[in-house]
């Protein structure tokens, strides 16, 4: 009998949810149809859960039952949200002391109009969140707002918000995520090689020779109807993983984003140890998305709503809607590991056999990946190459 799912698991289920859902409304929304599946695109589910679940903690009403249904029905009197996403940033934070990954929250308010202190210190207990008033009229509010993004993502990202942005603002929530992992198993840069990558996602197509690793060993592999994927491990416990996966032949970013990401779950349960060759281009790429829409479509209407939202658990009356959700995401990958960032600003407004056959995955058309937690199986960042070239 399958065990009953503990509320911690429901949060990581719920924010992995919301991420996908993210992911493919962002997917469906792009201007360029016929090349979107072929853009360089990233988020951070972990760091959209975090900021979305510091503004769940001010609302109230059926502001609060909309946002309860994005970020799951986990709340109880022996769970609340903010104990649970404080377990979960703790388990993330020490799942392996060899990969660096940081977590930091802060809420910005306007001098004269300070948010309640039972609101700040739920902030403060459960996400470690830093509170202070400014004056976003002033300059100089973008400057610490800025300030803070920079130190907390080690200077990979350095803006997210502008005066205009700040202007006429009650407040501003954020949560950072930085993340650092070497390789379990270094790539040797004596490997990396110009090969080509297909970014027609044929490889009878146009390509553009990229700077590729290859590596050979023994991995976590899946071979699954429409698409093969792999593991690769970061660090000595190897806690964090990057998990990629490629179309088969034929098959398109689009169709798994449709097909295969609503299945998450299942088909990670998967993987098995296998013996193969993976190669791997190496890339960079930075996104910056508004998220307002994508929420939205997801069912989080009433919190932009200025007749009909309540975060008045922030105090200061009613509060104010919500005027902009900002994302920026960055990653780099090569021979020694990866180093990625997110930012999220809310603008107030076991072992198998082997298969006979060695595998070969070869990442060279257009591929979709994800830097998830297997403690918790919380995906951290997730996102897809077109181009590795482009940056």
């Amino acid at each position: 009998m399958k065990q009953q799912t503990n509320p911690l698991e429901s949060l990581v289920q719920s924010v992995n949810a919301l991420g996908i859902g993210l992911f493919g409304k962002l997917n469906a929304s792009q201007d360029e149809p016929e090349s979107s599946s072929l853009r360089n695109r990233m988020i951070s589910p972990a760091s959209i859960g975090f900021a979305l679940s510091m503004l769940r903690e001010g609302a109230l009403d059926e502001t609060a039952v909309e946002m309860d249904g994005v970020l799951g029905s986990v709340l109880d009197e022996n769970a609340s949200l903010g104990s649970l996403q404080q377990n979960l940033r703790e388990r993330l934070s020490s799942a392996d002391p060899s990969v660096q990954l940081e977590i930091a929250n802060a809420l910005w308010s306007q001098v004269g109009h300070p948010v309640s202190e039972t609101y700040q210190e739920a902030l403060r207990v459960h996400y470690g969140a830093e509170s202070r008033e400014i004056n976003f009229r002033e300059p100089a509010a973008a400057d610490i707002i800025n300030r803070w993004v920079s130190d907390s993502t080690h200077g990979k990202i350095d803006q997210l918000v502008d005066g205009g942005t700040l202007s006429g603002l009650s407040s501003y929530l954020a949560n950072a995520v930085y993340f650092k992992g070497m390789w379990s198993e270094p790539f040797n840069p004596s490997q990396t090689t110009d090969r080509p990558f297909f970014s027609s996602e044929s490889e009878g197509g146009k390509s553009v020779d990229v700077p590729t690793m290859k590596q050979s060993g023994r991995y976590a592999y899946l071979d699954a109807e429409g698409f093969r994927a792999v593991r690769l491990p970061y660090g000595e416990a190897r806690a964090f993983d990057m998990l990629l996966a490629l179309p088969d032949s034929g098959r398109t970013l689009q169709d798994f984003h449709a097909e295969q990401l609503p299945r998450w779950t299942e088909w990670n349960e998967r993987f098995a140890s296998a013996r193969g060759t993976v190669e791997l281009p190496k890339f960079k790429l930075e996104t910056s998305l508004r998220l307002n829409e994508a929420l939205m479509g997801l069912g989080i209407q009433k919190a932009f709503d200025p007749l009909e939202f309540d975060f008045g658990g922030m105090g200061q009356g009613n509060g104010q809607p919500i005027g902009a959700i900002a994302h920026k995401t960055f990653i780099e990958v090569d021979e020694e590991g990866t180093e990625a960032a997110a930012v999220t600003g809310i603008a107030r407004a076991g072992a198998a056999f082997p298969p006979e056959e060695p595998f070969e995955l070869k990442l060279n058309r257009p591929f979709f990946f994800a830097i998830t937690d297997r403690t918790t199986g919380l995906i951290v960042f997730m996102g897809e190459v077109g181009n590795p070239l482009e940056f």
